[in-house]
């Protein structure tokens, strides 16, 4: 049946306005399935987008249309538009309103940055047309308890998800303890350059002392807050891997800052006159110390590196099956009224509208997308395929 001229316009606006709100979603959200991927450079950008692409397009065209069928019958009901009068194209304007009252909301909301969801803007555009129409009559609120539930239910299973992963990785890589002797005649406190000193004159027994002394010296730094003023002396970048100049300076700068958080013990043996006797200190750094060089055994790294794509590739796709409709749910029921003149018809939903929303994903995704994934990869903290 051939759409009447009064509706074409409709249809037009329908589609341009659905193909807007897929290439928003395209930009912004495919970011949270690859961004940790393209951040542990266990894929590049490229290979992202590409696997994306595939990924929200299978999702789309195979079980986008549950979803979408939720969004055109699940929230309102329909079946009121038949007792008014040219129910047929008040449905059909009340679907391209709840597009364009969605688009602006994102657009707007986006400008502000705002972080809003495209599911809750559709869900709440639809019924908003259908209040202004019906009232609170024509509302499904079964449907629309469910679609909240779930939300609900997904943040609180985020936040257990969340609380076990902390409370795992606390106890597997808690704060790291390093205990070292410090001879008691040593003189207390060291100056950097005579570290470096002894190191120069003796540099086998200076190793040893070096060790001992260099400890002694950043004990002095944590408990009397005092850093260097300047490099030490005779400090190469490296020097046999014993001595480095940011194992001196950064590494004292490092403590202070972070001596509030540490815990330090001192356990004194039996006399501090005594040549013999020394003093253990054990120094208990934060977390914060260990993230300054996250890196993954190449182990771990082969292991995660494949999760890391896999949970990738499984969000894409139920993503582009999931928020697609959000694009394209109003515009499958404009479309199907629009050619069957029915509000209840029972055609099923067009393939080709499933792919047209998936492609505006997909080119949002390329011409924004890529940007979002390089800040949510890169540009916020270093990731590592099994951090």
């Amino acid at each position: 049946m051939l759409i009447p001229e009064s509706q074409i316009w409709m249809i037009v606006v329908g589609f341009i306005v659905a193909f807007i709100l897929a290439f928003g979603i395209g930009a912004n959200d495919v970011a949270n399935s690859f961004g940790t991927s393209v951040g542990s450079k266990v894929l590049t950008l490229r290979q992202a987008c590409i696997l994306a692409t595939i990924c929200e397009l299978a999702g789309a065209i195979l079980i986008g249309a549950k979803v979408s069928n939720t969004i055109r019958k699940g929230i309102v009901d329909t079946d009121r538009f038949m007792e008014v009068d040219n129910g047929a194209s008040v449905l059909m304007a009340g679907q391209v309103a709840a597009l364009g009252g969605a688009c602006i909301w994102l657009l707007v909301a986006t400008f502000f940055r705002l972080p809003v969801s495209g599911t809750h803007s559709i869900v709440g555009a639809t019924v908003g047309f259908s209040l202004v129409i019906f009232g609170l009559s024509s509302i499904q609120w079964i449907g629309l308890i469910k679609i909240d539930a779930d939300s609900v239910q997904s943040t609180w299973h985020s936040r257990l998800g969340h609380k076990i992963t902390q409370r795992i990785r606390w106890k597997l890589t808690s704060a790291k303890s390093f205990e070292v002797s410090v001879p008691s005649s040593v003189p207390h406190p060291l100056s950097v350059s005579e570290v470096s000193e002894n190191y120069q004159k003796e540099p086998q027994v200076g190793n040893y002392l070096n060790q001992k002394r260099l400890a002694a010296l950043e004990m002095e730094a944590i408990q009397s807050g005092k850093q260097p003023t300047e490099q030490p002396s005779g400090v190469d970048d490296h020097t046999n891997g014993v001595l480095r100049r940011a194992s001196v300076g950064d590494s004292i700068q490092r403590h202070q800052s972070l001596c509030s958080n540490s815990v330090i013990r001192q356990h004194n043996e039996p006399s501090p006159t005594d040549e013999n006797s020394e003093f253990h200190v054990v120094i208990t750094h934060p977390p914060a110390i260990a993230r300054e060089n996250v890196k993954d055994r190449p182990s771990e790294a082969q292991v995660f590196s494949f999760l890391q794509i896999l949970s990738a590739v499984f969000g894409s796709f139920a993503h582009g099956g999931n928020d697609v409709s959000n694009a394209i749910g109003p515009l499958i029921g404009l479309w199907i009224v629009g050619v069957t003149q029915q509000i209840d018809s029972k055609m099923t939903t067009p393939m080709w509208i499933l792919l047209y929303g998936g492609l505006g994903i997909a080119v949002g995704l390329w011409i924004w997308g890529r940007r979002v994934i390089q800040t949510l990869g890169e540009d916020l903290t270093i990731i590592t395929p099994s951090r």
